[in-house]
C-alpha cells in the first residue's frame, strides 16, 4: 500500500486489525471506521454504524422479530398440546 493511503472500513470490524493500524499510522494518511476501535488518534475517525437505520428497515426488523417470536410461541403451544399438557 502506498504511503499516505487512507483506509475506510464500513464493512466488518474484523476485516481490519487495530494493532496493524496503530503500527502503521505514521505511514497512513488516515483511518476511518463506523465500528468502535480501542484507540484514538488525530488520524483516526470513528462514526456510528447506521447501516439499516431507515424507517423501512426498522419496521422490517420489528416485523421479523415479532413473527419469529410468534412462531416460537406457536411451536411451544403445539408441543404442549401434542404431549397432552395445557398452558
Amino acid at each position: 500500500m502506498k504511503d499516505e493511503a487512507y483506509i475506510v472500513n464500513t464493512s466488518r470490524p474484523r476485516l481490519v486489525d487495530p494493532k496493524a493500524i496503530v503500527d502503521q499510522l505514521d505511514r497512513l494518511g488516515g483511518f476511518a471506521s463506523d465500528f468502535p476501535i480501542p484507540f484514538s488518534h488525530p488520524k483516526v475517525l470513528i462514526t456510528h454504524h447506521t447501516g439499516g437505520y431507515t424507517i423501512e428497515d426498522l419496521r422490517r426488523t420489528a416485523n421479523f422479530c415479532f413473527y419469529k417470536l410468534q412462531e416460537a410461541l406457536n411451536a411451544d403451544d403445539e408441543k404442549r398440546e401434542a404431549s397432552g399438557l395445557t398452558a
